[in-house]
């Protein structure tokens, strides 16, 4: 069965219990003739992607500690000494892959292996999604992380081509250790942006130093740096692609001030954040509304995602039809309303935020992503299940993602 097939036959996934991912189970389908079914592995008729997928399914579906890793300073970057790189080596190792594979991965620009891991260019000191247009750098200047932070741990700075906030959610965090799994989940709660890693790791029932040297372990960055990395990130979102003010943009990242923000991205991107700023949006849109595209992997089935908050919908408080989903929210004081939707010949889904405040902006954006799972891996799921005959028959997915 060919990889394309495969990954045809495969529908919305979500957290899946096997991966170690907690207490949510996700629905997904998979038809394999029945040839194919009897096969184990499934037989895939490229290489490259028999190396990859097999790699991804061997380092997710375990729940081990990866193992120690050997940091050295960057040359490039050594007035810094806090910030280090991870050999490419031992992050290919991380990551499950040897380095032919990510090399084969990355020169494909295949958006399947968008946010599965970022590279970075010891040339230029800038770190990429592997879907970037630009030429492709000299493999001996090329450095492989597995999340983005661990790239701007390194002293890379983010891609302005490319744009690696924009990738789907990374899952390079799956299957490391629970605490690991509980800080990242804290982290997207906003646990960061108000309080100390010292206040996160006690929530946690650690100490502060082993809390920073398991996420250097696992993630190959610090807490405060993954934490840091996702605020930036959603802030040159927000630059892109709304006309916020930059002083609302820097609330609505989770910055205190804007001498704190501003310091902040100009050490992350070299710039001033009002040099950055693209065209500002140009499509239709409310006053008070802000619009942004939530990116996923394909193949992701709207109709059964549609179909399953439908069947659940509070009456008053969620709407869906033929526009997308619609649902009120609480932000602060006042109550605002989310719009998604997809949008066509695009990887995307469109948010639409009405009436909230820009403090609430982050957090909803990551509670949409969460409930939508567009962080979801299909051909990972594809590649575990498509030669188990229990789950043949399955159709509808039932996954229990709530708000």
């Amino acid at each position: 069965m060919g990889i394309n097939t495969a990954i045809a036959q495969v529908t919305t996934p979500a957290r899946i219990a096997v991966f170690g991912l907690g207490r949510s189970v996700f629905g997904w389908r998979i038809e394999p003739n029945s040839s194919d079914a009897q096969k184990e592995p499934p037989n895939v008729e490229n290489p490259f992607y028999a190396a990859m997928l097999s790699g991804l399914a061997q380092t997710f579906a375990s729940n081990q500690p990866r193992g120690n890793l050997s940091y050295d300073l960057c040359p490039k970057m050594a007035s810094s000494s806090s910030k280090f790189r991870v050999s490419s080596q031992r992050m290919s190792e991380v990551l499950g892959l040897d380095i032919r594979a990510l090399d084969r991965a990355r020169l494909s620009r295949d958006s399947r292996f968008d946010g599965k891991f970022f590279l970075a260019v010891t040339s230029t000191g800038i770190y990429c999604r592997p879907i970037c247009p630009v030429r492709s750098p000299k493999r001996d200047n090329i450095r492989y992380y597995s999340t983005a932070a661990a790239a701007a741990a390194a002293g890379y700075r983010p891609c302005l081509r490319c744009r690696p906030e924009s990738a789907p959610g990374t899952p390079a965090w799956l299957g490391t250790s629970a605490i690991v799994r509980r800080a990242l989940r804290l982290i997207e709660e906003g646990v960061l942006d108000q309080d100390s890693v010292d206040e996160l790791a006690y929530r946690l029932g650690i100490g502060a130093r082993h809390l920073h040297r398991l996420f250097v372990q696992h993630l190959g960055a610090p807490p405060i740096v993954v934490a840091q990395t996702r605020r930036l990130h959603f802030a040159m979102r927000l630059l892109d692609e709304t006309e916020l003010p930059i002083t609302e943009i820097a609330l609505a990242a989770g910055f205190g001030s804007l001498r704190r923000f501003n310091s902040a991205f100009q050490q992350t991107y070299g710039r001033a954040p009002r040099d950055l700023r693209r065209q500002r949006y140009q499509g239709s849109r409310q006053q008070n509304e802000v619009v942004l595209p939530l990116a996923f992997r394909p193949p992701y089935d709207w109709n059964q995602v549609r179909d399953f908050l439908g069947t659940r919908a509070l009456p008053g408080v969620e709407r869906l039809d033929e526009r997308g989903y619609a649902r009120t929210v609480a932000a602060g004081d006042s109550d605002g309303m989310i719009c998604v939707r997809p949008v066509e010949d695009q990887d995307v889904l469109e948010l639409r935020v009405r009436n909230t405040t820009p403090a609430a902006l982050l957090q909803l954006t990551s509670s949409v992503r969460r409930v939508f799972d567009l962080a979801v891996d299909p051909v990972k799921i594809a590649l575990a299940f498509g030669s188990d005959l229990r789950y043949h028959p399955a159709r509808d997915g039932t996954g229990n993602n709530c708000w």
